[in-house]
């Protein structure tokens, strides 16, 4: 029996010097992770600042998607209306300038259909974090984890792009219209109002959240749903950032807070045009976003000790 006793003392004193040989030192020991979750997936690397109590981590989220859909019957009367315009402009100076400067304009088409635009987003939520994690008792991996993530000054990045022929037909008349600005004929264009169209840039018009917006002379329309590039960022979970044996698990959740988005684009007139196309899908969608000041994370991690 007192070998049996002896033998269990021994054994006991070696788990225990095993056990202390793989405790943290502070600013000695180092960790790493790599994860998958609502952040995508990233990887970490730690460091202990007090001995089983509180770890520095400082790593890289990366979550990147494509969204696309389309904007259907933006409505072509303005820009019919401005080609209409145009011709007119045409005409007259055909009539009453052209046996003057021998400069002479072809009318062109207005268009059948109302135009559709081929709208891409891109969904960005990739981040740097930095964040310490408080673990309450040494013998327990439940921690709480306080810190900012640092990310890109938007989570999404919207193009749209009319479709061909109403793009087309769109560059074209821009390009009439300047032609019409251009050409001689001083007083005798004066005269007859031959003078172009100054607003034709806006003509195609789109209302989002009480706000609207136009094609660019590019024919496309961009913007960016902002928000905060700090986000302040608490979570709750088990498991070691720096495991106590080689290899560990880790399972987190928690949410960081970007304040309320905002939509940004050059392509913001300073008026509200009631006649301009809405989109019922675009706008429930913006609206769902807009009152989303929180991103909710879950994270599953795979980390390892390095020292």
């Amino acid at each position: 029996m007192k070998k049996i006793l002896s033998s269990l003392a021994i054994a006991a004193v070696a788990l225990s010097a095993s056990a202390q040989s793989e405790s943290m030192e502070a600013f000695k020991s180092f960790g790493f992770g790599v994860e998958a979750g609502t952040m995508g997936g990233g990887i970490q690397f730690s460091m202990p600042l007090v001995t089983d109590h509180l770890v520095f981590v400082m790593g890289y989220n990366a979550l990147s998607l494509n969204l696309d859909y389309t904007v259907k019957n933006l409505s072509n009367v303005k820009l019919n209306n401005r080609i209409t315009t145009l011709n007119k402009q045409a005409r007259d100076y055909n009539t009453y300038v052209s046996p003057t400067t021998g400069v002479t304009f072809s009318e062109l088409a207005t268009l059948d259909d109302d135009i559709n635009v081929e709208t891409s987003a891109e969904f960005n939520m990739s981040n740097f974090k930095m964040l310490f994690e408080y673990y309450p008792s040494k013998n327990s991996s439940f921690h709480i984890t306080a810190g900012a993530m640092i990310g890109k000054d938007y989570m999404l990045k919207i193009k749209g792009v009319a479709d061909d022929i109403s793009k087309d037909r769109y560059l074209n008349t821009i390009r009439f219209n300047e032609e019409i600005q251009a050409a001689p004929g001083g007083s005798l264009k004066t005269e007859h109002h031959i003078d172009g169209v100054d607003d034709l840039e806006s003509s195609l018009r789109l209302n989002l959240d009480n706000t609207t917006y136009h094609l660019g002379t590019n024919g496309r329309i961009d913007a960016s749903l902002g928000i905060n590039k700090v986000r302040p960022y608490l979570g709750i979970g088990f498991g070691r950032a720096i495991p106590t044996k080689r290899f560990g698990f880790q399972f987190e959740i928690g949410a960081w807070m970007h304040g309320s988005p905002t939509l940004k684009s050059s392509n913001c007139l300073d008026f509200y045009d009631d006649e301009a196309i809405s989109s019922d899908k675009v706008e429930d969608y913006y609206k769902m976003v807009k009152n989303l000041s929180i991103y909710p994370q879950m994270t599953f991690r795979f980390t390892g000790r390095i020292l």
